[in-house]
């Protein structure tokens, strides 16, 4: 038995991680779904929202978004 996320910020972060355990990019489709879904926690937890930006916009080749959001969660 394995445990299943239950939470948007867990189901997301689980998505991501299978991008790059299966050397995927998103297409931009994908990332501007993404960013939909993590938009839902945005009043929640700031840290994790900006976390998680910053993770769709690693994928995205995004270099300087990943940065700023990786800084803005640690804030």
């Amino acid at each position: 038995m394995t445990l299943q996320p239950n939470t948007i910020e867990n189901q997301l972060i689980d998505e991501l991680c299978h991008y790059i355990a299966d050397g995927r990019v998103p297409s931009e489709f994908e990332v501007a779904r993404l960013k939909r879904e993590a938009s839902k926690i945005k009043g929640g937890n700031h840290a994790s929202y900006a976390c998680i930006l910053g993770m769709i916009a690693c994928l995205d080749n995004d270099v300087e978004e990943c940065k700023k959001q990786h800084e803005l969660a640690s804030a």
